[in-house]
């Protein structure tokens, strides 16, 4: 009996081959996508978060196998990782279009919206850095404003001081009329109390600025200067 069915069972199964397709085939328009982006270089999944400083987060690429949808978002840095890569366009006959890659390792401005002025559960940074400020601008405001509207806590023409030279009479209060500016404009402040030597500023636990706004002679300091660095976690 085989041997009288061998030739018809022979194209019977090449022709149902045929048929059937592949399993390529069967995914009708939608084609492979991809899954998530990846960290570092290392295989990530779609809701890779920890990419470290001076390293590139990779797009997600394509939709998933069969359903078309978007891709999923490249692996977003830290505070001070990469931006996440868009993802992949929907699915079609080749599958989704690869996520674009993030840019390289930089300090992003925390977005607007309310603060977040506790402290994290680590307060000991991990990386600082002199990247350009965020917040040197709303600083340097606050100590306008402090000479503007707090006239009794300086001397403008101190006779022993350094010609340009304003002197603080009242450090604490100086620092507070800064800070008063600082929270006014919805960011975080630390007064750096009882030394006073740096005040801090951050939106978030993502990142904090230091600023030097005193000089050792006590006088107000002003300048681009008195950007000091960045860190993160933030130490308050």
């Amino acid at each position: 009996m085989n041997r009288l069915l061998g030739p018809w069972f022979v194209v019977a199964l090449v022709l149902g081959a045929a048929a059937c397709g592949s399993d390529d085939e069967l995914a009708g328009p939608y084609g492979h996508g991809g899954s998530g982006g990846s960290v570092d270089g290392s295989p990530g999944d779609s809701a890779a978060t920890d990419s470290k400083p001076d390293t590139t987060s990779k797009g997600g690429s394509g939709g998933a196998v069969g359903d078309g949808s978007a891709g999923f978002a490249g692996g977003v840095g830290g505070s001070a990782g990469g931006v996440a890569g868009a993802g992949g366009a929907a699915g079609t006959s080749s599958g989704g279009s690869a996520g674009a890659d993030s840019g390289p390792n930089l300090h992003i401005c925390a977005p607007v919206g309310p603060p977040e002025c506790d402290p994290p559960a680590d307060t000991t940074p991990v990386e600082c850095n002199d990247f350009d400020p965020c917040y040197l601008k709303v600083v340097q405001a606050g100590i306008q404003a402090a000479l503007t509207n707090h006239p009794e806590l300086f001397d403008t023409n101190p006779p022993d001081a350094s010609p340009g030279c304003t002197l603080v009479l009242d450090v604490a209060g100086y620092v507070a009329a800064v800070g008063e500016h600082v929270i006014a404009s919805g960011l975080c402040f630390d007064p750096g109390a009882p030394a006073y030597e740096e005040v801090g500023v951050k939106h978030d636990n993502g990142f904090a600025e230091t600023f030097d706004i005193l000089t050792a002679e006590m006088c107000v300091r002003s300048g681009n200067g008195i950007y000091r660095g960045w860190c993160s976690p933030p130490w308050f």
